[in-house]
């Protein structure tokens, strides 16, 4: 049960006054029989031996994702040893208990080691790539974790790609920073910068795959909705492969840049659509250079940002002969939400939120002087004032969504219950991790928005309009005026 849910329902049993609690949990003796922390779909079982042999890890048609304390043997009891620790780093250690190699993210919060479908070992901070074996693009390769000491990723023909080196018990521990700046090998890759500093939404059913404006469910991209003028920026290093300054097509307006080692991949394209370029064919780019802004397209000025594998000499927003997520992903493109880490919204700034005028011009609105729900202030509703701290949120970026931080608070908007009629409050401290800070800003056109709790059906809905109307969660519905919000 939730933490915040078991403490109410503790306080509504007894009836008294919550007290602070402090929770002593036992040693957890981490078992050498691993078990993903999530599987995306049916994957090769990992060869855990009884005598001495290699541990073998193959990705089919999914990703298998550890967590922190994770731990494999190449021998019962004994043997090499291969340890996702909990301070984020990854070590391998000789029988003897030496360490001889390590991923050096200890300083990181590394909190994921994948190993891909596409064939590249990836660990991941928060949905960021810290460290990978730039292995990509070898769909079925096998991760062994061999007997002899060595690390290696081989092809499913058998043919290796990636090794430490360690063969042997020798040592070449690196670090990430090393590894990732490009001064230690030649498998650096650094981190991506998102393409924009902030945008308002996603649109409307406009995520990779979905059918946006009614073109066949092949969307080949993500739309950030944003104002026009926004600032678009290069993810990584990179050479413009093409860059379309005018309006001469329908999808108008678009750059692709190949980046190399860029996010755990070799060779990754990206397409950045709907904007006014300011780079040309051939120009060599670095990471977060500006290569243009978002073109005015009125209530629908859009970053479209797609990336591949491959290059296609179009900008297509749609590409032909594609169908859904899968046809897309087969034919070479990518999710850039997954790339950049689930659906996060690295958005920030002050906005104030508030219903449709012509339902009445009220804001989501509280102060530590409201009514509580566990110590915290609830949401009500309070007559537009854009200037109040009140009535103002910073977006922030969450593990499934965005965080909306008040300002007067400090709090984050809460979904505290999952029901029609439930009422919010502001949780501190704002987590990225706890799934009811988590909101999903869903655009509607015309300058509108839901404000969707992440993974549910339930948004932010405002059933009266005065001053401390009620401000509870009610099943989504697109028409619904209750649930149509807006920015200044």
């Amino acid at each position: 049960m939730n933490t915040k849910r078991l403490r109410s329902a503790i306080a509504v049993a007894t009836k008294k006054p919550l007290k602070k609690f402090i929770f002593v949990l036992p040693l957890l003796v981490v078992p050498l029989q691993s078990t993903p922390a999530s599987t995306t779909s049916t994957v090769s079982q990992i060869a855990q031996v009884s005598r001495c042999n290699n541990v073998e890890i193959r990705a089919t048609t999914g990703n298998r994702d550890y967590r922190r304390g994770q731990s494999w043997r190449t021998c019962t009891g004994s043997g090499y040893q291969f340890i996702f620790q909990h301070d984020g780093n990854v070590v391998l250690y000789t029988p003897s208990g030496r360490a001889i190699w390590a991923t050096g993210t200890d300083r990181t919060s590394a909190d994921i080691l994948s190993v891909q479908a596409d064939g590249n070992v990836v660990l991941y901070d928060q949905g960021r790539a810290v460290w990978a074996t730039n292995t990509a693009g070898n769909p079925g390769a096998l991760f062994a974790i061999q007997n002899d000491g060595n690390v290696v990723v081989y092809t499913s023909s058998g043919r290796p790609i990636f090794a430490t080196s360690t063969d042997g018990g020798q040592s070449r521990t690196l670090t990430a920073a090393r590894d990732w700046s490009g001064g230690a090998n030649q498998n650096s890759s650094p981190r991506p910068t998102f393409p924009l500093e902030g945008y308002n939404s996603i649109g409307n059913n406009c995520r990779f795959g979905q059918s946006c404006t009614g073109n066949n469910g092949n969307h080949s991209g993500v739309d950030y909705m944003t104002n026009a003028g926004a600032t678009v920026k290069s993810i990584c290093d990179g050479v413009v492969k093409y860059s379309e300054p005018s309006t001469t097509n329908i999808w108008s307006r678009f750059t692709i840049i190949e980046h190399k080692n860029c996010g755990g991949r070799n060779t990754v394209f990206a397409y950045y659509g709907h904007i006014d370029s300011q780079v040309k064919a051939g120009s060599q780019i670095s990471r977060g250079q500006v290569i243009g802004t978002v073109a005015n397209w009125g209530n629908n000025s859009h970053l479209h940002f797609g990336l591949a594998t491959q290059w296609f000499n179009s900008g297509w927003g749609y590409p032909p002969n594609v169908q859904g997520r899968s046809g897309l992903e087969n034919s070479g493109w990518i999710d850039p939400e997954s790339f950049f880490g689930n659906t996060s919204n690295p958005v920030s700034g002050l906005k104030t939120y508030f219903i449709s005028s012509n339902n009445g011009d009220y804001a989501l609105n509280t102060n530590n002087y409201f009514s509580r729900i566990d110590g915290f202030p609830i949401m009500s509703s309070w007559r537009r004032n854009d200037s109040h701290p009140d009535q103002q949120f910073e977006r922030l970026q969450g593990n499934w969504g965005t965080l909306l931080k008040h300002k007067s608070t400090g709090g984050c908007l809460n979904a505290h219950y999952l029901y029609n009629g439930a009422q919010m409050n502001v949780w501190i401290p704002c987590s990225a991790s706890d799934p009811d800070q988590n909101w999903n800003i869903d655009d509607l056109g015309g300058g509108y928005f839901q404000i969707k709790r992440a993974n549910t059906n339930l948004c932010v809905d405002m059933p009266n309009r005065n001053d401390s109307g009620r401000i509870h969660l009610w099943q989504c519905d697109r028409y619904n005026p209750n649930q149509r919000w807006r920015t200044n």
